[in-house]
């Protein structure tokens, strides 16, 4: 179900959106690391995230800053092994080492508390946990596009991501997302070259061109070595089933001008199927 005030920002189950392709294969990513693990998914949201990685995870809990959004979570989503508490990224409220895996999408970005939710992260980590946490490159999602997004506290660019994450993990993966009508992740590291021949162009020329630079970047870290699922060194990508019906479904069912229009041209529609005959 969709808020009652939704703002675009917050993702929530049954949104169908660009955001909505990019954090399900973010948590399908996670989902790989997370087998019989403790898991943390901090900003967790609505929940839905957390709700997947329980499918995999030995224990799971979201933590959120927004009480109400909790609560909610707690009565939508009641799973064994699955634990929501109100709480913040720069006081996590949870004991010293106890998971193996902590998951953060898009929340950095929110407030300019960094270091203070790094220090979190790494200390609710076991030592040889794994952290996996996205934000979006500031160059690709805003200076490129001249627009800012108002949610946004402090934004990093890739460089800054990468130092950020590199003082507190010995041992780090960076993974580069593009929504192309669907989500597309490629490892930045992997030495494997891409099977993928990328093309640019319009109907005046199309001509060759350079893998897309990922608008969001997305962090695997440790500081134990790494050992990456095998999928992770190739490029994946996440397409909702029958996506742009569904979109176009519930355009429908909330436009009112589409309701309107429907009304208008419905004797239109009529008269034409009386006295239009078709082609043979």
């Amino acid at each position: 179900m969709f808020s009652k005030n939704p703002t675009g920002e917050r993702l929530e189950q049954g949104d169908l959106s660009q955001g909505m392709a990019e954090h399900l294969h973010r948590y399908k990513i996670a989902e790989m690391f997370c087998a019989n693990k403790k898991v943390l998914d901090i900003a967790c949201g609505e929940g839905y995230g957390t709700n997947l990685l329980s499918i995999h995870a030995l224990e799971i809990t979201g933590v959120d800053i927004d009480e109400k959004t909790i609560a909610e979570a707690k009565i939508k989503y009641q799973k064994h092994n699955t634990e929501f508490l109100q709480g913040d990224t720069s006081n996590i409220p949870c004991q010293d080492a106890s998971f193996d895996v902590v998951v953060s999408f898009e929340t950095i970005e929110h407030h300019d508390k960094h270091d203070e939710m790094m220090k979190e992260i790494k200390r609710v980590l076991k030592p040889d946990g794994v952290c996996i946490i996205s934000t979006p490159d500031k160059y690709v999602y805003t200076d490129l596009k001249g627009v800012k997004n108002k949610f946004h506290i402090k934004e990093l660019y890739k460089k800054e991501f990468e130092t950020l994450v590199k003082r507190y993990f010995s041992d780090v993966t960076l993974l580069n997302q593009k929504f192309i009508t669907g989500s597309y992740i490629y490892n930045e590291t992997s030495n494997d070259e891409s099977p993928l021949i990328w093309y640019e162009g319009d109907f005046s020329k199309i001509g060759d061109s350079s893998r897309p630079q990922g608008e969001f970047t997305i962090a695997i870290a440790s500081n134990s070595a790494l050992v990456l699922p095998s999928d992770l060194k190739k490029d994946s990508f996440f397409t909702e089933n029958n996506l742009v019906e569904k979109i176009t479904a519930q355009f429908k069912s909330l436009s009112i001008r589409y309701k309107v229009g429907f009304i208008i041209l419905s004797p239109l529609r009529i008269l034409k199927n009386i006295f239009v005959k078709p082609r043979k």
